[in-house]
Formats: structure tokens, sequence, C-alpha cells
């Protein structure tokens, strides 16, 4: 494919593909949870729509990482000002930096959403800085899959593979979310990014509260991302990837 990672990436960018999820997002949300809007109070609004943003986001992250497996990318071209010695490990870099561009535009779009929301449902006693770590902290939290995904993407390079991978990846997150879980509790481990979000459904009482956890949650979440990534960079050395 001679088409360039810059040109792909500026078309995903346009302010329209973002208005577009932004209202899409919106009127899902309005039409799922319509029945029950006015009897929300503000913990567990965020909780339903934590859920439908987790839905929508990450059939967007499906997409884009498959359809950048195989974009080729100039030799020697620097990242953010940075030139990487070994070509393998730049093409995955500045690759995977994208894809971060892309999650910080979703959750800024997710805050907008967020804003939109708490005021026109009603609600007075908010905190900006709550709707703020409800818009960051689950796609934060989808790090690690992110980069599982576009890791095996990468190394394999086929967009099939990355597409099947991803699907998987959803399902099984979906699954964990809405609590069915099979033996070790598989399913439940696969929906961890749902879990990192500020506000959840208590599992005794089933209403929504705070999530205490979620500051520590995000942290292991970084952690364990920048951990794969150094274990992907490894191997990357030893595949073929895609050059121009």
């Amino acid at each position: 494919m001679k088409v360039s990672i810059e040109k792909v990436f500026t078309k995903l960018e346009k302010l329209e593909l973002f208005a577009l999820v932004f209202i899409g997002q919106i009127i899902v949300f309005f039409v799922i949870n319509q029945p029950n809007l006015r009897r929300m109070n503000l913990m567990q609004f965020l909780n339903n729509y934590n859920f439908c943003n987790f839905v929508i986001m990450t059939i967007i992250f499906i997409i884009t990482i498959s359809k950048i497996v195989d974009l080729k990318q100039e030799k020697g071209k620097s990242i953010f000002g940075f030139k990487f010695s070994n070509y393998k490990e730049s093409i995955y870099l500045y690759k995977f930096l994208y894809v971060l561009k892309l999650t910080f535009f979703s959750s800024c779009v997710t805050f907008l959403e967020l804003l939109i929301l708490v005021r026109e449902i009603g609600f007075v006693n908010y905190s900006n800085i709550l709707l703020l770590k409800q818009s960051f902290y689950p796609l934060v939290g989808y790090l690690p899959f992110l980069v599982l995904q576009f890791s095996i993407s990468m190394l394999i390079n086929k967009k099939t593979v990355s597409f099947a991978s991803g699907i998987t990846g959803y399902f099984l997150g979906v699954l964990g979310s809405v609590g069915i879980s099979f033996k070790f509790g598989i399913f439940n481990l696969w929906a961890y990014p749902f879990y990192t979000s500020p506000v959840i459904t208590d599992s005794i009482y089933g209403f929504s509260v705070e999530n205490s956890r979620s500051a520590a949650l995000i942290f292991l979440s970084i952690i364990l991302a920048a951990i794969m990534i150094f274990i992907s960079l490894h191997f990357c050395k030893k595949v073929e990837i895609t050059v121009s």
C-alpha cells in the first residue's frame, strides 16, 4: 500500500470525524437509556455512559489499528523530533504514537459529550474533575489491550489478524463488563478497562458508586503497557515489517 501514515491520520483527525463520533455517541446513549434517563442520579448516569463509550470507542480503535498495520513509513523519519537507530523500532513507535494521539482526541470528545449531557439532563451538583476522570481513565485503562492488539498486528502484519484479535478482545470485554464469566474469571479480567472508571456498579448492592481503586488501576495500566511495548519492540527486530 503506497498511502502514507500521515495521509491516513490526516483524514482521521478531521473535525468531521470527531463530530460524527460525538453526535453518534450522544444519540446511541439517549436511545438506549431514554426510558430511565430522568430517574438516574449522577453516578448511575456516568456508569451507564461509561459502558456505551467503552463499546463505541473500542470499535473505533479496532478499525483504526487494522487500517494502519501495512501502511508504509519513510525510512529515517523522526518521531516528534527523535530518530531511532533501528528502523523496525521506529515504524512500530511511529504508528503507535498516532494511535495514542487518537486515544487523546477520543477522550476529549468524551469529555465534551459528558459536559453537554449532564447539563441537558439537569444534573446540578457535578464535578468537572470527575467528568474529566470519567473521560480519560477508561481509555487509559484500555492501553494494555490496545498495545496487545497493536503488537500482534505489527508482528504478524496482516489486517485480518489485527481485526480478528480486536474483535475477539471486544466481545470478551463486553461479556465481562456485563458480568458473564468463565472459570478463573477470564472475561472479567478482559473487561479490566471498564473497571478503571472512577464510577462503577457495586458488586454487592448493585448501585453505582465511586471507584476508590481507579487511580491505582490506571497506574498499573500505564506500567503494564510500557512493559508490553518494551517486549514488543524486542520482537519487532526479528520480524519483517513493511517499509517504503
